[in-house]
């Protein structure tokens, strides 16, 4: 039987051969986490709407019971799950972290907690994230602030900043969350473990229409890199609710990563010739991790795509308040609900979402405009056979910082006057962060 340290020390594979070889029990690894949360979560505040122990220890045992008879739900069985709060959960309060929902109740879960659940996990609440997911800082006033797992007095990152912080401090094998333009990224690095942002359509989400592509997806964060692949193996593949999803075979990622790295090529476009703002040491230490993919046979070019990275930030934000603004547009013309939104959600994209006109969004969409751009600036996805991604004499990968600066102080809520900071700079002006 293994200690409970031991259990909450091992990485989601290994707990996992370890429940299958029944070393330990479901009951054992439920309790073992249950007491790491309650005596590590009032510290950081990463894991909300935690569920009652005894229910959960009674699903657990009914895992175990499972796996008495020969019966494996797959390599998630047993395991604790906490969901990300702005993903419907099925039975669980689920507030996007806003009070318009505090006591909002789902009556079906999103597709990826199915998936989980079909692969054995065990829902026991969710993680903390920014009302509506709006921001990297994971604060709301439904359930207070997310605090970083190393330093608490320094922001967890976000939108899936309860998520990030919950694996690092181990209070959970893995876990879920979703990304726009960092939000599983950004906590991943502020917090120190991995996060991954899928292609769009390579993990399925439901939209009000099916055929809306938009720029956010769920994806997996884990504290190794192949915990993080096994996981995608069960949120990735095509689902018919989401038409435009991906319907390559998922089980590519449960196999193994190995492969020759030989000659495959990496563009380096670092702070894009000075035309992006990095916090001190951030783009020098992202260059030198660089060695370890030369290490590995990669080779490594300086290149800056020939395109103009304000436009891209111009149609971002035209975009952004399209999809993200306009979708709040109902609450935000409610004025009991409005006065409930935090001054960020009113200021970044629900009052610029309200007012983006035709000739802007058609203008953003164009091909000429970002699209062509995306090709050159937004990270790709190679392809699993080690076939090249792009045609020959074209890198095979893009690889910048994806956040500009350090991590800021935890009370910090000055998230639009660092996007000005940003605006400004691309216009020729030095600001600096704001601190």
């Amino acid at each position: 039987m293994a200690k409970p340290s031991d259990v909450i020390m091992m990485d989601a594979l290994a707990l996992s051969r370890s429940i299958h070889a029944r070393q330990v029990s479901c009951a054992e690894v439920m309790g073992a986490y249950l007491d790491h949360i309650e005596a590590i979560n009032p510290k950081v505040n990463a894991i909300v709407s935690l569920q009652q122990r005894g229910d959960l220890l009674q699903q657990a045992k009914a895992r175990d019971e499972q796996l008495a008879r020969g019966e494996s739900l797959g390599w998630m069985h047993g395991f604790p799950q906490a969901i990300k709060d702005l993903t419907a959960t099925k039975g669980i309060r689920t507030t996007q972290g806003s009070r318009i929902f505090k006591d909002f109740v789902p009556v079906a879960d999103a597709i990826v907690v199915e998936r989980v659940k079909r692969a054995g996990a065990i829902v026991i609440g969710k993680t903390n994230t920014p009302e509506f997911g709006l921001g990297s800082n994971t604060y709301n006033d439904v359930f207070g602030r997310t605090l970083n797992a190393y330093d608490q007095t320094k922001t967890s990152g976000g939108s899936s900043g309860g998520g990030a912080v919950a694996v690092a401090l181990r209070m959970l094998p893995v876990a879920d969350g979703t990304d726009h333009g960092g939000s599983l990224r950004n906590p991943a690095a502020y917090n120190n473990i991995f996060g991954f942002r899928p292609s769009f359509g390579r993990v399925p989400a439901q939209q009000l229409d099916g055929f809306y592509a938009v720029m956010g997806t769920p994806g997996p964060m884990a504290r190794t890199v192949p915990d993080l692949a096994m996981l995608l193996s069960v949120q990735a593949g095509y689902d018919p609710r989401a038409p435009l999803s991906n319907r390559q075979d998922p089980a590519q990622f449960a196999g193994s990563l190995q492969r020759d790295f030989k000659g495959v090529r990496i563009a380096w476009a670092g702070d894009f010739g000075g035309r992006i703002p990095y916090d001190p040491g951030i783009a020098d230490l992202g260059k030198a991790a660089l060695k370890a993919f030369e290490a590995l046979g990669c080779v490594v070019e300086e290149a800056v795509p020939d395109y103009p990275i304000d436009k891209v930030w111009e149609n971002w934000k035209v975009l952004r308040a399209w999809q993200s603004g306009s979708a709040l547009k109902a609450l935000y013309n409610d004025p009991e609900k409005r006065a409930l939104m935090k001054p960020e959600a009113l200021l970044i994209n629900t009052a610029r979402g309200a007012l983006v006109d035709l000739p802007a969004l058609v203008g953003a969409l164009k091909a000429g405009d970002l699209g062509g751009a995306a090709i050159d600036v937004l990270p790709q996805e190679p392809p699993l056979d080690g076939s090249p991604l792009f045609e020959p004499g074209i890198p095979n990968l893009i690889v910048t910082p994806h956040i500009a600066w350090a991590a800021l102080e935890a009370r910090q809520r000055a998230v639009d006057e660092l996007a000005m900071n940003v605006e400004d700079f691309l216009r020729g002006g030095r600001r600096g962060r704001v601190v």
